[in-house]
């Protein structure tokens, strides 16, 4: 019977977090021992509030007998008992309390997670919720704020291939940050020696001289995107061109500056 609570428990959290999207989150990316005490959190949230609701009732049906009850000062008649039937009543061998407890855990997590799931079809409290998965991860942070501020990203892998693009998707939604996508605009490498990031093809140029672009076709900026593991990526930075450029001036005087100084 031991067995049979755990497992209603362990159902109640999965209902729940299979619809919130936090949680969903969380669950995919817990492992081992961890998932289940995750799901089974939720779960006994759940139960314990239809345990409560369960104590509402028999306080409820005891004062309803209690006034039913109160003429009895003065007349005689068989005393009302509204509440002894909820533990004395069976269902298939299950007291009639214990039923109703469960009945109120499923519809409890069922209200919860069908309530989150039109929560977060807003598109400002699901863009604050997936803000908090992201301030999770430092890497993660960088490529979402990318995508809400409408900035370019620069991606040095271990390679020293280098990318500078927009961040089309991270599969935050999905529980899982092992792949990132970038439409490229210029990519590169980094010097060996000094790690400067040298250009080398320029997209952007490509993209106007044939008419490339978000709603093109037969060829769109989407079909350029690259899609990139995290696990190769050694830096990640937004990206700024006109601070690209004005550092890139700076760094083609210093040699100048340096030879007159000579």
């Amino acid at each position: 019977m031991g067995v049979l609570y755990v497992v209603f428990l362990l159902i109640c959290g999965f209902i729940f977090t299979n619809m919130h999207l936090p949680a969903r989150i969380r669950q995919k990316r817990s492992t081992g021992w961890d998932s289940y005490f995750h799901v089974a959190s939720w779960g006994l949230w759940f139960v314990m509030s239809g345990m409560a609701s369960c104590v509402a009732l028999y306080l409820f049906l005891d004062v309803l007998s209690f006034v039913f009850n109160i003429p009895q000062v003065f007349m005689t008649y068989d005393s009302f008992d509204f509440y002894s039937g909820l533990s004395e009543a069976r269902f298939f061998d299950f007291r009639l309390d214990m039923l109703i407890i469960g009945f109120l855990s499923v519809a409890y997590s069922l209200v919860a997670g069908i309530h989150s799931k039109r929560k977060m079809k807003v598109k400002e409290e699901r863009l604050k919720e997936m803000r908090k998965i992201a301030n999770s991860d430092l890497m993660e942070k960088v490529f979402f704020d990318a995508m809400t501020r409408k900035m370019l990203v620069l991606v040095s892998l271990s390679s020293r291939k280098v990318y500078v693009g927009m961040a089309a998707s991270t599969r935050i939604e999905h529980g899982d940050f092992e792949n990132v996508e970038i439409i490229p605009i210029m990519s590169g490498y980094r010097d060996k020696d000094t790690l400067v990031f040298k250009e080398v093809h320029s997209y952007i140029n490509h993209y106007k001289d044939n008419d490339i672009g978000p709603k093109s076709k037969p060829l769109s900026i989407y079909d350029f995107r690259n899609v990139i593991p995290t696990s190769q990526i050694e830096s990640v930075s937004l990206f700024d061109p006109a601070t690209f450029d004005k550092f890139q001036g700076l760094m083609d005087s210093e040699p100048k500056e340096l030879d007159k100084a000579a």
